[in-house]
């Protein structure tokens, strides 16, 4: 259970830095790879983290 918060609380810092980064920078191709790299990071979560043992 602590290991599934971890992730969470991770992923979640990782999309508030994420978003602070694009807010304050403001390049399109920037955005894109930043978004690659959250959505790659969601499915991780989603399909290895959550997934029954």
């Amino acid at each position: 259970m602590l290991d599934r918060i971890m992730v969470l609380i991770s992923l979640g810092l990782l999309i508030a830095f994420c978003a602070v980064l694009i807010t304050f920078v403001g390049r399109i191709d920037l955005a894109l790879v930043i978004a690659v790299c959250v959505l790659m990071g969601v499915y991780d979560l989603l399909f290895y983290s959550f997934r029954k043992k």
